[in-house]
């Protein structure tokens, strides 16, 4: 895979990494972590000026996710009103994620994980500050 001199990443780059990911979950451990080295080091420096590239852990379950851009946000708001609290959520994970598909993730909701989604959900809004804390001074 090709990069310029300053490290960034073509789509093409980036879409051929994402393909040598597993297609069957592997939870991403540190040997997942070092196995596919290669891959995510090409899929960070494709998202670096996005926000870059984040492990979510929550039990067992663990997915590597890109931070919402402002589009995904927007789509997210404007569907909002037309799904479940739960549907929703599982759109902007699958919107965001970068390991494992969304099959996966609906396999794990499915299963007796129905929290999840909101819980990986809300990790996602605080790392695209949307829950951002923010004070004020009367001057």
């Amino acid at each position: 895979m090709e990069t310029s001199a300053e490290h960034t990443v073509s789509l093409s780059d980036f879409k051929a990494a994402m393909d040598l990911f597993p297609k069957e979950y592997i939870p991403v451990t540190e040997h997942f972590l070092e196995e596919y080295k290669e891959p995510i080091s090409t899929v960070k420096r494709f998202l670096e000026p996005m926000g870059g590239l984040h492990l979510l852990e929550a039990d067992e379950k663990s997915i590597l996710v890109r931070i919402p851009s402002k589009e995904i946000l927007e789509k997210i708001q404007k569907r909002s009103d037309k799904l479940t609290g739960i549907e929703a959520d599982l759109q902007f994970i699958s919107d965001c994620s970068v390991y494992p598909n969304s099959n996966v993730f609906q396999s794990w909701i499915n299963l007796g994980s129905a929290g999840l989604a909101s819980s990986f959900a809300k990790k996602l809004l605080q790392l695209a500050k949307v829950n951002q804390e923010v004070t004020a001074k009367k001057l």
